[in-house]
């Protein structure tokens, strides 16, 4: 029997082996994972399990820190994505412990050395009657306090952001020393509200260390930004209706043409010659020729004479032969007035 090479393990088998050994035993057959569904080889489909496969349980590194004790469990390929959060996370807790101290009672000074010199004797005095408690009066309320209101609002951004309480309360509410007023606060809390995953934690504790070292020019720049965004808004819209309003103006000055009007007609002025034509009184006997300035006379005739040919050449309207209302006698015709006669009579006028 002759042997052959395995294609996948490059073992050494019978022919008549070979496609078992395929089958069942060659570490090099293609498997797939149960986890992430791709495709290893029988032989590394342990290794894949615990070092390759992206959908394999892993633990954050920092489970063993005593500092962070992050207990976050996860797929390993969100792993990078938690390590940002996570240490942005052990920035927040560093920070807060280090305000935290800061903000600490500090402790008495050490008591002074007794005085070795013997002090004189002073008898007792009588003890005068305690004067009544009064009510302690209310803390007077600061220009950069911090309203309840304002709490709530900042508490729901930590936990929209996924931000410690305490790292906002020290971002916002901490550096009042510096400079931080009210309505900065208010900008700042704008600044951050759009939708969520667009704005990680890193981000906004950058932003607020570069206004605390920058002297919060960034926050102003920003606020005069909102007014003049707001002012070119203004400009804009009135513009637009001093526009329209002279659209409509100019469209009102000018008359809308007729849609079957044609091309314009060049009007005609009557001379003198043609004026006194028309008013002096005429002779019995043949019409005197009119002068050549009467274009639009003979252009009315050969109109009237199109139109009365055009009505003549129109075919009979369809229907069965019989008797009708059209077929009985017409209308006295009007007779012809020739141009001599309305001459005639306009001069016996």
């Amino acid at each position: 029997m002759r042997s052959v090479e395995c294609p996948d393990c490059q073992g050494r088998m019978r022919w008549k082996n070979l496609e078992e050994h395929r089958k069942s035993e060659c570490d090099g057959r293609p498997v797939q994972c149960e986890v992430c569904k791709g495709t290893t080889t029988y032989g590394k489909r342990q290794v894949h399990k615990d070092h390759e496969c992206p959908e394999r349980e892993v633990l954050c590194p920092n489970a063993a820190d005593d500092k962070i004790r992050c207990v976050w469990t996860g797929p390993a390929k969100d792993l990078e994505k938690h390590m940002e959060q996570c240490k942005s996370k052990a920035e927040f807790q560093e920070m807060t412990a280090r305000f935290a101290a800061s903000a600490a009672p500090k402790s008495p000074a050490a008591p002074k050395p007794k005085q070795l010199a013997p002090t004189p004797v002073v008898p007792p005095r009588p003890k005068a009657k305690p004067a009544p408690a009064k009510a302690a009066p209310p803390p007077a309320k600061t220009e950069n306090a911090w309203p309840l209101q304002q709490e709530e609002e900042a508490k729901a951004f930590a936990a929209r952001w996924g931000l410690e309480w305490c790292l906002v309360k020290v971002k916002l509410e901490g550096f009042l020393e510096r400079g931080l007023s009210p309505p900065q606060r208010e900008l700042i809390m704008e600044r951050f509200q759009c939708p969520p995953g667009h704005v990680p934690g890193g981000k906004f504790v950058k932003y607020m260390d570069s206004c605390v070292e920058n002297g919060w020019k960034y926050v102003q720049s920003y606020s005069e930004w909102l007014a003049d965004r707001e002012e070119k808004l203004r400009a804009k819209a009135l513009a637009e209706a001093r526009a329209a309003e002279t659209k409509a103006k100019a469209a009102a000055k000018v008359a809308p043409a007729r849609p079957d009007a044609g091309p314009k007609e060049a009007s005609v002025t009557p001379s003198k010659s043609f004026k006194a034509a028309l008013a002096a009184p005429t002779a019995p006997g043949p019409a005197p020729a009119l002068p050549r300035e009467a274009p639009l006379v003979e252009k009315w005739e050969s109109l009237a004479e199109a139109e009365r040919s055009e009505v003549s050449k129109k075919p009979p309207p369809p229907g069965p032969p019989g008797p009708s209302w059209l077929s009985g006698p017409g209308p006295t015709p009007v007779p012809k007035v020739t141009r001599a006669e309305i001459l005639g009579n306009q001069g016996e006028l």
